[in-house]
């Protein structure tokens, strides 16, 4: 539960001061990500983990090497698993831009509904969609 307040805490640092080092924007986007996709628990122990496959080995690589998000059908569901826990995803795939603005700081009303925009039949997809168009945003409008 430290890591979560900790990463909640930095994200709010960084946006409230608009300005920020390499480093920090590197550390808040991997917050950002911990912050989504470990949702309620801790990854090995994540309900969404067993429902959907996702192997830790994908997740530890991708934030051992601060890879890109995976393209991994597991890692897509998971996403999506995690964003239903939250009430930010419905099971169909379906997305409360409010309640996604509500939760994480760093996404807007404006950048909710750009990214909630993506249509995709698949869940899993679309859910997998609608964070990498977050990150890619993020990516951005803090460029390395």
């Amino acid at each position: 539960m430290e890591l979560y307040l900790n990463c909640a805490i930095f994200i709010h640092y960084v946006f409230s001061y608009h300005s920020a080092t390499t480093k920090q924007v590197n550390i808040m986007k991997v917050c950002a990500f911990i912050l989504l996709i470990m949702a309620y628990g801790n990854l090995t122990s994540n309900v969404c983990m067993c429902q959907t496959g996702a192997k830790q080995s994908i997740i530890d690589d991708f934030y051992d090497q601060m890879k890109q998000i995976p393209d991994d059908p597991c890692w897509k569901c998971l996403l999506h698993c995690n964003g239903v826990s939250l009430g930010a995803f419905s099971v169909t795939g379906e997305i409360d831009v409010q309640k996604w603005a509500d939760v994480f700081d760093y996404i807007d009303i404006p950048l909710a509904q750009k990214c909630a925009a993506i249509a995709d039949p698949d869940p899993c997809q679309r859910a997998y969609l609608v964070v990498k168009c977050v990150d890619d945003h993020l990516t951005a409008e803090y460029p390395l």
